[in-house]
Formats: C-alpha cells, sequence, structure tokens
C-alpha cells in the first residue's frame, strides 16, 4: 500500500527532528497502513519512535503540553504502564510546534488492533479504561489546575448536547426525505423507531435525576477516542492494551469511554443483557461507577447512536448520492437488532 504524507512541508525534516529531540542522527520512514499523521523515526542507535502529528481540532501548544505531562504522570501510576513513553525534547518540553503544526514523539509500540466483537479482545480494553481512570485520578487534578478546568459537569450540559444532536437530524428528515435516494427514503421511513427510543432514553435519565441541571458528573481523565483503531493488544496476552492518539485525552466523564466498546458489542450480539454485564463488571473491577454516571451510561446504551450517526452521514450528503456501504450495513444492523434492543431497553426501565 503506499504511503502520501498530508503535506510534504508540514513534517519537520530528519535534522530538525534530531535536533528538537537529542537524537545523534535519525532516517524518517513512512508509516504504512496509516492516515498520514505519524512517521518512524529510526535513530542510528536504540529502539523506533513515532512522531504524531495532532489534528485534534481546537487543540494549543499549552493544552497538549499538560494533557501529556497529566499522561506521564497517569502512567507511573500504572504496573505494567500502558501508556506509550513520551520522548521530551531537548529544552524539556514535549511539543514541537512547527508551521503551526503540534508533533510529538512517543515510543513505537507493537501489536494488532483488537475488536470488539469478541469478549476476549474487549475485556483487556475496558480494563484498561478501569485503570486508567482509577490511577488517573491525581493527574486529572494537575490538568484541571494547568487548564482551568472543573472537575465536573452538569448532566444537563452532556444530554443536552446529545439530544439536540438527534433533534438536527428529526428536523433535516422531516424536510429533505425528498432529496434522499430510494434506498436512503426507505431508511428515513424507518426512524420514527428510534426516534420513539431517543425519547425513552431522555424521559428515563430526567425520571431517574429529576433536575438535570443540578446534577453533577465527575470528570476523568478519559481516553476520549475509544473506537478500535486507538487500542492495540500487545503480542504478550499478560500485558494491558496500548494506548494510541494520546492528543485525544481529555478530562471527559467516564460514558465518553465506554459508550462505544459497549456499543459495539451490544449491537453485534443482539444487545445481551448478561454478556453486557459481563462486560461492564471487567470495569467496574478497576473502579466502580458512581450512581450518576452509572445511571448516564445507561441512558447512553438506551439512546439509539449508531442509527442516529449512520443517519446523519445519510442525511449531510449531497442530494442523490449514492449510499455508500458502511451507512447502509451500519442501518441495516440496526434494523435487524431493534427488537432485540427494545427488550434489552426494557431490562435497564426494570433495574438492570
Amino acid at each position: 500500500m503506499s504511503f502520501t504524507l498530508e503535506s510534504t512541508a508540514q513534517f519537520p525534516d530528519a535534522e530538525m527532528i534530531a535536533r528538537a529531540w537529542g537524537f545523534d542522527k535519525v532516517t524518517v520512514v513512512p508509516m504504512r497502513l496509516h492516515h498520514g499523521a505519524q512517521v518512524v523515526i529510526r535513530p542510528s542507535a536504540g529502539p523506533e519512535w513515532v512522531l504524531k502529528h495532532c489534528r485534534v481540532e481546537g487543540m494549543n501548544e499549552r493544552r497538549l503540553e499538560a494533557t501529556l505531562a497529566a499522561l506521564d504522570a497517569a502512567g507511573a501510576r500504572l504496573d505494567p504502564c500502558f501508556i506509550p513513553t513520551v520522548r521530551r525534547m531537548t529544552d524539556g518540553r514535549r511539543v514541537l510546534d512547527f508551521n503551526g503544526n503540534l508533533f510529538y514523539v512517543m515510543a513505537l509500540v507493537d501489536g494488532r488492533r483488537p475488536t470488539y466483537r469478541r469478549e476476549r479482545e474487549l475485556a483487556p480494553v475496558l480494563s484498561a479504561l478501569g485503570k486508567l481512570h482509577a490511577h488517573g485520578e491525581g493527574a486529572a487534578a494537575e490538568l484541571s489546575r494547568a487548564l482551568g478546568q472543573p472537575l465536573s459537569v452538569s448532566v444537563e450540559s452532556l444530554w443536552r448536547e446529545q439530544m439536540e444532536w438527534f433533534e438536527w437530524l428529526d428536523s433535516k428528515l422531516s424536510r429533505r426525505t425528498e432529496d434522499l435516494t430510494p434506498t436512503g427514503r426507505f431508511f428515513a421511513a424507518r426512524h420514527g423507531a428510534f426516534a420513539e427510543l431517543a425519547k425513552q432514553a431522555d424521559d428515563w435519565l430526567r425520571g431517574r435525576l429529576g433536575k438535570l441541571k443540578r446534577v453533577q458528573c465527575p470528570l476523568v481523565l478519559a481516553h476520549g477516542d475509544s473506537y478500535e483503531n486507538n487500542y492495540l493488544l500487545a503480542k504478550d496476552s499478560s500485558r494491558m492494551p496500548w494506548l494510541l492518539d494520546l492528543e485525544s485525552v481529555e478530562l471527559r466523564p467516564v460514558v465518553t469511554d465506554l459508550t462505544v466498546p459497549l456499543v459495539t458489542y451490544g449491537m453485534t450480539h443482539r444487545w445481551p443483557a448478561d454478556g453486557l454485564r459481563r462486560m461492564l463488571d471487567v470495569y467496574e473491577r478497576e473502579r466502580t461507577l458512581l450512581p450518576v454516571e452509572r445511571d448516564l451510561l445507561l441512558a447512553n446504551l438506551m439512546f439509539p447512536r449508531q442509527w442516529t450517526r449512520s443517519m446523519h452521514c445519510l442525511v449531510r450528503r449531497r442530494p442523490r448520492q449514492r449510499m455508500d456501504w458502511g451507512t447502509l450495513r451500519n442501518l441495516t444492523a440496526c434494523m435487524l437488532a431493534l427488537p432485540s434492543y427494545r427488550r434489552f431497553i426494557d431490562q435497564i426501565k426494570s433495574g438492570w
């Protein structure tokens, strides 16, 4: 597979890399099978490293420096540590601002991407997240002070953002179905069943917590981008999976890290209540969820997330554009899983 950098001028050259990070001499090698945000650094002696281009929207040098420092602090409390080492520059900083772009160097780690469809591969990811959240409390407090960010947020602000995301979709579908292809209109006609699930999730959470503005949810040092491609299962099965995309780490509620893995597993296996309980127990062996965190997580599991994401992709396309295979597959999977999804939601309401 060929590899093309985002821009030939975007990455610093080998000489600048060696000077900035204190290498004697380096060779810069494109990383195959990746999207151009990183290259491999091969020093004349010693292990290989990765030069990572940070592409998080709104990120600045101060925030990224504080984030990487927090990860260093959290990693020092993990045994074994599953956060790749971030190499400091010769001046003590971790971040290089080059032509308006931010770069950092981390250890090159080896492994393979997990799949959340298999319990034996999902379980170590959930265990690692539990350890990060539990042992990162001190680092989270330091990051909070460094960024002037509070360590809690109102549930209303979190939940309102999600519901507005769904309400935008509702509005677009009511006004733009004539622009969709026949296949798109087929799925749009079935949107009402998922709109009802979103309403049930909203009603359930408000029934559990009352006025959401008055309820605070704690923030933890969260990975923030918990899709499968951001972890590597180490060859040594006794290790925790490596965390990648370190720049995505942020102060967030635990639900940010747990929703994607649990929804992916649930969709794959038709929402098995016992299996989801086993997976949640894996996380809670490392860190017990607070009542407000549990309620927010269950509301997120009730909310039709995958349907909403896929329908957003459908609605945002230009009129009459052909539906891509991924969207078609996801929407079909949502429809096939709908009966079992409803049963799982009923179990949540009954005290699952």
